[in-house]
């Protein structure tokens, strides 16, 4: 991001690993999430409090990141949390940039249709899925939301009805865990 204006906003649902990586290199740091914990708190120069994503509108969503910038030239950075906005990035005033991949690597990563197909292209393991409810009593399946990532919508397929907003997976016995990462070219920190 050479030549970027000092001012970063961050967006996500937890804001934390960004804002404090964001603040030990000296930027001017703007923060919006949903949790506002002390250590968010401590690296943001201003902070706003998101409501509940599954709750969050899109309107609500670019009006959080209009008001944050103050129309001021800036760098927008988003987190987990955001994937059901993205398609609202080509929408944000030019004079916030987004620091991110580009629409069509956000769709990529943000529609479970793509981002499965590239696993099977990839011949990356990953569980079984598919994109209708399956009819089974043999195994265990989890209805996943396509917009969303993190953990706080997964629920098992048994508990709720079919949607085309959802997708499901096999549950696979083991530990669970996950990677969340801060990457510039390439340089990758976990």
């Amino acid at each position: 991001m050479a030549e970027h204006p000092m001012l970063l906003l961050i967006v996500a649902q937890s804001a934390r690993m960004l804002a404090q990586s964001a603040r030990r290199e000296g930027y001017t740091l703007r923060v919006a999430d949903c949790f506002a914990d002390i250590d968010t708190l401590d690296a943001a120069d201003r902070f706003l409090q998101l409501s509940a994503l599954d709750n969050l509108e899109e309107h609500q969503w670019l009006q959080t990141i209009i008001t944050l910038s103050d129309d001021e030239p800036c760098w927008l950075i988003c987190g987990t949390g955001i994937e059901r906005f993205y398609p609202a990035l080509p929408k944000l005033p030019a004079h916030i940039k987004f620091a991110g991949p580009s629409y069509e690597c956000f769709e990529q990563i943000c529609l479970p249709e793509k981002w499965i197909a590239i696993l099977e292209k990839l011949s990356l393991p990953h569980p079984p899925t598919t994109f209708q409810k399956p009819q089974t009593e043999n195994s265990k399946w989890l209805a996943k939301s396509a917009a969303s990532w993190g953990g706080t919508h997964i629920v098992e397929a048994n508990l709720v009805p079919e949607s085309p907003d959802r997708y499901y997976q096999q549950y696979i016995e083991g530990i669970s865990g996950s990677v969340l990462f801060l990457a510039a070219a390439d340089d990758i920190q976990l």
